[in-house]
């Protein structure tokens, strides 16, 4: 799934994860602080993942891509 369809944080409130068992949200891109950027906020980034496992959905990012390579 991908943030520039709409906020994570606005896709936890409408996403049915009882019929996925997986997600995977794009793109993570490391930066020079040996971290990683999601390309969204910290507080969307917990609300979809939350959302996600209350349901019992696992939660994965897709490193690099999206122009992040």
């Amino acid at each position: 799934m991908p943030n520039y369809s709409g906020s994570f944080g606005t896709w936890a409130k409408k996403i049915n994860f009882a019929k996925m068992t997986h997600l995977n949200l794009a793109f993570a891109t490391a930066t020079g602080t040996n971290d990683w950027a999601m390309g969204a906020s910290d507080a969307d980034v917990k609300a979809i993942v939350d959302a996600a496992h209350a349901a019992g959905t696992l939660v994965l990012a897709s490193l690099g891509g999206g122009g992040g390579d």
